[in-house]
């Protein structure tokens, strides 16, 4: 990802190069490989330079222009084929968008980095258009589905995050030190059986054949390793050991069909011992690790190549592990892909019959407020560092927390079943409490929370009669921090308890403390999602394009800025966008009466879903395995189970799912449901058009009237 120092050193060059080879706006070649609609003629009188970051704007902009082509240099960012949400801009990307006329981009959290090179940009009266701006209320916050997937890993899309081989640093030994066992001997005792299972599902092949698979990979007749320094010792079945020295000699990759890498495997060479002179070991990282909790290890005498192709995967874990932590241990593997694993109990998402009953002594102890430290300063740090997300400012977050933290308590300490409270004028008032069982609340983010309810034994204490523990865990577990709301009317009365959450930290802590475990706190929400409503940092469904009635509002907004820099040519423009906005209508309505005339009202996609607007435009339902920007490929258990029971609920007959998809999830939701008549068809989100695409004659309206065929074929 390109960031502000990034983007000011490359436009510096550009522009000392410029100065030299006496650029003309007579001549504005990029000099890379974008698509362009026209290729200037240099005795062109007047011409300006148009930047997409996507493909519809691409063709919209085509569209309005019509007959003045020959008048623009129309560039295409992403005509590769890969979609925002991969892509990353090259030097030459940033250097076109800063001497254009006009720049067109989504402005979700994909493209980000277009705000700092707009920041940055030489044409200081460049025009520019961000689809989301233009949409304002329109549009639409990402929603998590019921039973969709929520991402194990960070979804703040810095999706430039996808590593390359010059990301791969070298590797110790050591970094894998410790005693380690093989699963395979777990697998055969039958305490690996959900995992078996779990595969099975998955790849939609039987138990058993899950099982043999899983068997293959995992057997290399050793069942220890001990690493110790740059030694290896290899404890084999039979109970032979060998230990060599090892000295790190590289690294070797496997790649998918895109090019992207899947697999680094480290490469360490014996300079001494009587152990395999070429061992590779995989743990999922990158770079130096400080601590790994699994690795899979490759070893022989022949060459490193031959390693590479094994299909074998010995899998080791920690030797102190029991059965039930081994599985824990491959189930967050296989969920999570190896990365930093949160095993703690916060949650939020879940099933009501997941919630359990807690005792008062789960939040015993002495708390303080968070509030005092708010309204002093002590917490502007963790403000700073949530404004690095770029979603607010420091000041902006101090604000929310000012009001979401407000409490009329500066402490409570809580032991047994009686709870004291210390107003900020220093009033206690105190109670014995009875658990009245909790509440699931469902928040407008769609996710949810339990709320534990206590009842006040003596309502005329003064003590709050009614209130809710909420701490994002679900089962009986000792709090780090609880948020707490109250009423002395009733649980209904409690006010507002989205936007305020009163929040109470261990009382020993210094402010400095405080401050960490918000930061620590709030680090771990956004990798889950920023999943507590308390955040209320909803992030925006980017896929507007997919609308064809937001295509016409924006296809308005273009039109405007076209004018505003070629007011000769204004009314072609007008008379250009009117004719291109009854097409998109008369599809627009082509649509709404497939719809209304349909027996089918919901789609099953087992894919990820960004036809949210779509969707909506038409009052169609929808069930997804991902949300539309998820970076995930491989679905859960629970998901698939979750889609291969609607479909049998719904009586469907087709998942869908999104164009380049292998259709491994979708396949695996037929195969579970047991139904024999579903088929997979695919609908076009217009992400990944190339070049060749255009080429062949691709435009907005031929792919979405490819859309609208195929589901004309399904939605009877």
């Amino acid at each position: 990802m390109f960031n502000k120092k990034t983007i000011t050193a490359i436009l510096s060059i550009a522009m000392a190069a410029a100065s030299f080879t006496g650029c003309s706006s007579d001549n504005k070649s990029s000099g890379n490989d974008n698509t362009k609609a026209t290729v200037l003629s240099p005795d062109a009188s007047k011409s300006y330079n148009v930047v997409c970051t996507i493909f519809p704007e691409y063709d919209w902009v085509k569209e309005i222009i019509g007959d003045h082509a020959d008048n623009f240099e129309l560039s295409y960012l992403l005509d590769s084929g890969i979609d925002l949400h991969n892509y990353q801009p090259t030097a030459d990307d940033i250097i076109k968008i800063s001497t254009c006329d006009l720049f067109i981009y989504v402005g979700g959290e994909s493209d980000k980095w277009a705000e700092d090179a707009i920041a940055q940009a030489a044409n200081k009266n460049m025009k520019v258009i961000n689809l989301m701006d233009v949409l304002g209320d329109s549009a639409k916050v990402e929603e998590l589905k019921e039973g969709m997937q929520e991402s194990e890993h960070e979804h703040s899309h810095d999706h430039d995050e996808e590593i390359t081989e010059d990301d791969i640093k070298p590797r110790e030994v050591s970094e894998f030190e410790g005693e380690w066992q093989s699963l395979y001997p777990v697998l055969m005792t039958g305490a690996l059986d959900e995992y078996v299972e779990y595969q099975a599902e998955k790849k939609a092949i039987t138990v058993e054949e899950s099982r043999a698979e899983i068997e293959e990979k995992w057997n290399c007749g050793v069942k220890n390793i001990i690493i110790k320094g740059n030694d290896i010792t290899l404890i084999y079945d039979d109970g032979k050991e060998v230990t060599g020295t090892y000295e790190y000699a590289g690294f070797a990759t496997k790649k998918d069909d895109t090019g992207k890498i899947t697999s680094i495997r480290h490469e360490f060479l014996e300079k001494e011992g009587n152990g395999p002179k070429y061992v590779m070991l995989n743990d999922h990282g990158h770079e130096p690790a400080d601590s790994v909790e699994h690795f899979h290890i490759y070893f022989g005498d022949n060459n490193f190549d031959e390693l590479v192709t094994t299909t074998s995967n010995p899998f080791f874990v920690d030797s102190k592990l029991d059965a039930e932590g081994c599985l824990d241990n491959v189930m967050g593997h296989e969920k999570g892909n190896g990365h930093d694993h949160d095993h703690s109990k916060e949650v939020s998402t879940f099933e009501d019959d997941e919630v359990k009953d807690r005792p008062l002594s789960d939040w015993e102890g002495d708390w303080q407020s968070a509030y005092p430290l708010v309204l002093d300063g002590s917490l502007d740090e963790a403000w700073e560092h949530k404004a690095e997300s770029g979603k607010m400012t420091a000041e902006e977050y101090k604000d929310y927390y000012t009001k979401g933290y407000k409490s009329d308590y500066n402490t409570i300490s809580i032991h047994d079943d009686h709870i004291k409270f210390t107003d900020n004028d220093g009033k206690v008032t105190e109670s014995d409490y009875k658990y009245a069982g909790y509440f699931i609340q469902d928040w407008s983010t769609g996710t949810r929370a339990a709320m534990y309810r206590f009842e006040a034994e003596d309502k005329n204490s003064g003590a709050p009669v009614y209130i809710e523990f909420n701490d994002h865990i679900i089962e009986p577990e000792k709090a780090e921090h609880f948020h707490i709301r109250m009423s002395n009317e009733s649980y209904d009365a409690i006010v507002d308890p989205e936007g305020n959450w009163p929040t109470f930290f261990d009382a020993s802590l210094s402010p400095e403390g405080v401050c960490d475990e918000v930061i620590g706190h709030d680090s771990k929400k956004e990798e889950e999602h920023d999943h507590e409503h308390e955040e209320g940092e909803e992030e925006y469904d980017e896929h507007v394009w997919l609308s064809l009635k937001n295509a016409k509002v924006l296809c308005a907004e273009i039109e405007k800025n076209l004018e505003a820099i070629d007011s000769a040519n204004a009314a072609d423009y007008k008379a250009n966008l009117d004719s291109y906005i009854s097409k998109l209508s008369d599809l627009d309505n082509s649509f709404q009466t497939l719809v209304d005339s349909a027996s089918v009202k919901t789609l099953v996609f087992g894919d990820r879903f960004p036809f949210r607007y779509f969707v909506d435009d038409y009052g169609l339902d929808y069930f997804a395995a991902f949300i539309g920007c998820s970076a995930e490929s491989e679905a859960s258990f629970e998901t698939i189970k979750f889609l291969s029971d609607k479909i049998k609920e719904l009586d469907c007959d087709t998942v869908f799912t999104l164009e380049n998809s292998n259709k491994d999830i979708a396949n695996a939701i037929i195969s579970n449901s047991g139904k024999k008549d579903v088929k997979i068809a695919e609908l076009n989100s217009l992400q990944s058009v190339s070049k060749s695409d255009i080429s062949s004659g691709a435009s907005y309206i031929s792919l979405m009237q490819k859309n609208y065929d195929v589901l004309a074929g399904v939605m009877k």
